[in-house]
């Protein structure tokens, strides 16, 4: 399934949900978005009836049974509120159709939903790409900075030997041959086309579909060749990324993403480095004795000269004047520059790379403290850089889970877990985990994974979640409100359900979705076995398991 969007709605008392005032849910939103007006109406058809619910969804997913479609394989329950769809679906977009047509049409309306956000997380990655890829060879537009500049692809060539000249010889040779100057764009367009595809194909090790598979390193003299290529002809970029994109073959979608992702952070790192060697250089040329102490100070505390630097929080560049011998040697002249350091950063760096180095405190909170062993540190940074991990965020995980901190999971202290729930579910809602890869499928989470073992990660995240639920109990007055809540309404008041149901790869629109389909489909409510075989999506054990444990606790309207 994709990543969906989480539910919006109102604040939650301490003891249920809001009341009459609650907004509708995502799914709901979603749904009154659903071009309804293409669905066709359903005509009843006598003959043998289709007994499970998965020919009903078949048309959604299978071209091929198209037109196997009849509303008479399902029984009506006839207790069932059909008020509930009108409430679901905005007015008109519901036909005066029997009850058994209303219903086919309730849940139609409700997977083609889901499918439409499918093609909205197409549209994601594209954007994403495009913005990403952009700011990876060129942070700011035109100039690296005010008044300094670099050649496009001068310096691509000075090693004869090198694989971006080798390119650029067998490009001259083959526009000399050509006879027209049509002919010679297009086939310098071609060249450069299968040159960054045999180059990705290697780099991106395209052959192996394998889950959180590490890229390859990015080598310089391949940095060079993608960068020429980015400079006189970026639209193969977008070409090659929408190509292996429209053919994953065996390979998840969410792989290559990562995969992606990974590499344009490795040519990110790349071009920072090159860029402030020239940015410090220029400057230095054309400043006085205390200035170049100042640029060689900002450069080693923020290791502007080295790949994939230390993350730090956001307040750090204001207070980096504290002081010691290098500073104190400026004579306190590099405390009035701590003051333009956010700005002269930015300037350059762009704003995706500025906001991964310097992150914001109050976004989840101040970095972790936490020490890991030489061993540890080593498989984190491996992740950074082939599989793009963050390492902010791998922090905050280790250190709320308790992971490598404590001999026995009730060394964990309450209020710690208190505290830890509230800073998970804050990660939980990064734009990272909710538009592109959900946490479920993060390089993040299989860093973690890697680093402490699979077991030991869901032990210390489901011990928080029962002992969070514990506390959380103590202080409510009953579960009697969740007579008359929604899905939505209890997974938002009961956040360590959200956490597990986040963490095994569901969400809040499909959770919702199993629940309507099962209101509409009464012979689905005391087979779970039916249900699973039935319904369009598969889900691994671990999914099922939270499914069927979750609606027989909770029970929601």
């Amino acid at each position: 399934m994709p990543e969906l969007c989480d539910e919006a709605g109102s604040q939650l008392s301490p003891n249920g949900p809001g009341g009459e005032n609650e907004k509708p849910s995502q799914l709901e939103a979603t749904v009154k978005d659903a071009n309804v007006s293409q669905i066709k109406k359903k005509k009843k058809k006598k003959g043998k009836g289709i007994d499970t619910l998965q020919s009903t969804m078949a048309p959604l997913t299978l071209k091929e049974q198209h037109e196997q479609k009849s509303p008479n394989h399902i029984h009506l329950d006839s207790h069932l509120k059909t008020e509930e769809a009108q409430k679901l679906f905005p007015e008109g977009q519901l036909h005066d159709h029997t009850q058994n047509e209303r219903r086919v049409e309730v849940t139609e309306m409700m997977f083609a939903s889901v499918r439409k956000s499918e093609n909205s997380w197409k549209l994601a990655i594209a954007e994403d790409y495009r913005i990403r890829i952009k700011s990876a060879f060129e942070p700011r537009e035109d100039e690296i900075y005010p008044n300094i500049s670099k050649s496009r692809c001068g310096h691509a060539v000075n090693d004869h030997n090198s694989e971006a000249s080798r390119f650029v010889r067998k490009s001259v040779q083959a526009l000399n041959n050509a006879p027209r100057r049509a002919a010679k764009t297009r086939l310098l367009h071609s060249l450069a086309y299968d040159k960054l595809s045999e180059t990705l194909y290697t780099q991106l090790k395209l052959d192996n579909p394998q889950n959180h598979l590490p890229i390859l390193s990015l080598a310089y003299e391949t940095y060079i060749l993608l960068q020429m290529i980015w400079n006189l002809h970026r639209e193969t970029f977008f070409e090659i990324h929408d190509k292996l994109f429209s053919e994953l073959g065996k390979m998840s979608k969410y792989e290559l993403q990562r995969r992606m992702s990974a590499l344009m952070h490795q040519i990110t790192q790349k071009t920072i480095v090159e860029n402030w060697n020239l940015i410090s250089n220029a400057l230095t040329q054309t400043s006085r004795k205390p200035m170049k102490a100042r640029i060689k100070i900002i450069q080693d505390r923020f290791q502007l000269a080295q790949e994939f630097p230390t993350t730090h929080d956001a307040p750090y560049i204001y207070t980096v004047g504290t002081k010691d011998s290098a500073e104190e040697s400026t004579g306190g002249e590099f405390m009035a520059i701590r003051r333009v350091l956010s700005n002269f950063f930015r300037m350059w760096m762009g704003s995706l790379e500025f906001q991964r180095r310097f992150r914001d405190p109050l976004e989840i909170g101040p970095k972790p403290t936490i020490q890991l062993s030489a061993e540890l540190s080593e498989r984190l940074r491996e992740a950074e850089v082939l599989n793009g991990a963050d390492t902010w965020n791998v922090y905050h995980w280790i250190n709320c889970l308790g992971l490598g901190q404590v001999k026995q999971l009730n060394d964990l202290r309450r209020p710690d877990i208190v505290s830890s729930v509230d800073v998970i579910s804050r990660l939980m809602e990064l734009p990272t985990y909710k538009q592109l890869i959900p946490w479920h499928e993060s390089a993040d989470r299989a860093c973690i994974i890697q680093m402490f073992t699979e077991e030991t990660y869901l032990d210390h995240l489901h011990y928080i979640c029962r002992t969070f639920k514990e506390i959380r109990k103590g202080h409510s007055e009953g579960d009697d409100w969740k007579r008359k809540a929604t899905v939505s309404q209890i997974l938002r008041f009961q956040a360590e359900d959200k956490l597990k149901m986040l963490d095994v790869g569901l969400d809040v629109k499909l959770m919702e979705s199993i629940k309507i389909t099962m209101d509409y489909n009464p012979e689905l409510r005391q087979d779970w076995q039916l249900f699973f075989d039935t319904f369009p999506s598969k889900f691994k054990r671990a999914q099922r398991n939270f499914i069927t444990s979750w609606f027989t606790e909770n029970k929601p309207v």
